[in-house]
């Protein structure tokens, strides 16, 4: 019965670790702004980066780099409509003169190992609250 109990909280946290996939965005800066600003350099970026994008009229766009290219930056647009059904993507460029914000999207390992450790902790802890004599 114990070796039951064991698998099923093995199971348990690897289950957790496929939920929690963790990604954050890193603040990307732009050429004018480097002295200003911590974050990665625009010249950092590769291509099949996934940006977010804030437009100066605070319009949000997702695009998958590309390249850079006479002061624009050029990539596929993504534009996700879930509820018509309708994904387009498309290349175009956006200029950097309309760019409030850039932000890059990476993988958060550290964020996707210690929450299913924690809902594994907070999980163990429930239990022997509830059924490991805590109380009695």
């Amino acid at each position: 019965m114990k070796s039951i109990l064991k698998i099923n909280w093995v199971l348990v946290f690897f289950t957790s670790l496929l939920l929690f996939s963790c990604t954050t965005y890193k603040n990307v800066v732009k050429p004018s702004a480097q002295g200003k600003n911590s974050g990665i350099p625009l010249e950092k970026l590769r291509p099949g980066d996934k940006l977010k994008i804030t437009k100066k009229d605070d319009s949000k766009i997702r695009m998958i780099f590309d390249k850079m290219e006479d002061g624009h930056i050029v990539g596929i647009i993504q534009r996700d409509s879930g509820a018509s059904g309708n994904f387009d993507h498309y290349s175009s460029s956006i200029s950097l003169q309309e760019i409030k914000t850039i932000e890059l999207k990476k993988f958060s390992l550290g964020k996707t190992v210690a929450l299913p450790i924690a809902t594994v902790a907070i999980a163990f802890i429930l239990y022997f609250m509830a059924w490991g004599g805590a109380f009695s």
